[in-house]
Parts: C-alpha cells; sequence; structure tokens
C-alpha cells in the first residue's frame, strides 16, 4: 500500500442552483464565459478541466436545477470553485 500514499489526493464539491424552468437556459448561457481559459468537454454538460481541478456544470433532466461537481487538489479549493461558479450561474 505504499504506492497508495504516492498517488496524488483529489477533493470534490458539488452543489445546484434552483431556478425557474424558464432561467434555466440563460444560466447555461453564461457557462462559456465561466469556462473562459479552460479545455472544454461537452459530452454530458460542460466540463471545463484547468489546473489541478476541474469543474462540470449541467442542466438535471428531471428538475429545474443545473448541478455544479468541482474537483480539485484540495477541499478548501473545491468548495470556494464551487460556491464561485454557483454565484456566477445565479448573477
Amino acid at each position: 500500500m505504499n504506492w497508495l500514499r504516492k498517488l496524488p489526493k483529489y477533493y470534490f464539491a458539488k452543489d445546484k442552483v434552483e431556478l425557474e424552468p424558464a432561467r434555466m437556459d440563460s444560466a447555461m448561457a453564461k457557462v462559456p464565459e465561466i469556462l473562459k481559459g479552460y479545455e472544454i468537454d461537452d459530452q454530458d454538460g460542460i466540463k471545463g478541466v484547468g489546473d489541478k481541478h476541474w469543474i462540470h456544470i449541467r442542466k438535471s433532466g428531471t428538475e429545474p436545477i443545473i448541478r455544479v461537481y468541482v474537483e480539485s487538489d484540495s477541499q478548501a479549493r473545491s468548495d470556494a470553485i464551487c460556491s464561485d461558479t454557483i454565484a456566477k450561474l445565479q448573477g
């Protein structure tokens, strides 16, 4: 198990934005600006890959919410990126 300690550790954060259905598309239209400068993967929602972190933003298929998932090299960083992304989607 010595090799396990050598692997990088990543920390996960998630949250959601509850919106009126009519506001979902306008909130998602902000995502390209939020993820400007990231390597983008749009296979399932929009995922931006940055330096030692990623952000995945997607609309729920069953509820009027947008889900935000983040993974980074510290819990504090993941939580901060997630909160910042939620604020930008709501703004």
